[in-house]
């Protein structure tokens, strides 16, 4: 591992060696391994940590696009043309950091978001109409959300999110997954250190 950096989750989302770009065209649901050459699902554990090698454009390959982890992100700014500090991102931040993330309950949801976020952004991204996805998305899930969070309706906040989530994992082919409890999330799109960081 370079750099001294260490892998907080043990999947083969977080290896190096696996390209979610590349789909078996049998099963959409799995990526292509280049180690072994063979395709398993992005959730499925890893075979070995020695695969894990630290890569600044894992996500990024082209640098051209800091918000390749962050879905949200990626429809606000990347796709619908909103700007980083737009009200419906800050809303969320400052949710993500004084509300989630100071609860243990809600230790799960960060850690989904940070491995599932990259895998349902390139869905978005890759997909045959990405402005209308995203707009959907917006106006149906991501708005309610953060108007229920400024009413100080946080379970249904949560609940609405949750509902999203599970429709895009869906959509992704991204099964249920639990969490070790010593995983620090970010709830950013991305587990410490698995590469850049962007503002969020």
């Amino acid at each position: 591992m370079a750099n001294g950096e260490s892998w907080s989750v043990n999947q083969c989302v977080n290896c190096a060696n696996m390209d979610i770009s590349s789909r078996n065209p049998y099963d959409s649901s799995e990526a292509c391994c280049g180690h072994y050459r063979k395709y398993y699902k992005p959730t499925d554990n890893a075979c070995c940590a020695e695969h894990f090698i630290y890569d600044a454009t894992r996500y990024d390959a082209t640098r051209e696009n800091p918000s390749s982890n962050c879905y949200l992100t990626t429809i606000t700014c990347e796709i619908l043309g909103d700007e980083d500090n737009c009200s419906t991102l800050e809303t969320l931040r400052i949710f993500r950091e004084e509300v989630l993330k100071k609860n243990a309950e809600y230790h799960d949801l960060l850690c989904e978001y940070d491995i599932v976020g990259p895998l349902i952004a390139h869905a978005i991204r890759n997909s045959l109409d990405p402005q209308t996805i995203s707009r959907f998305l917006m106006d149906t899930y991501i708005e309610p959300t953060k108007n229920c969070i400024l009413e100080g309706k946080i379970e249904l906040a949560i609940s609405i999110y949750k509902y999203m989530v599970e429709e895009l994992k869906k959509l992704c082919g991204i099964p249920k997954m639990t969490y070790a409890k010593d995983i620090e999330p970010t709830g950013k799109g991305y587990i410490k250190g698995l590469g850049f960081q962007h503002r969020r």
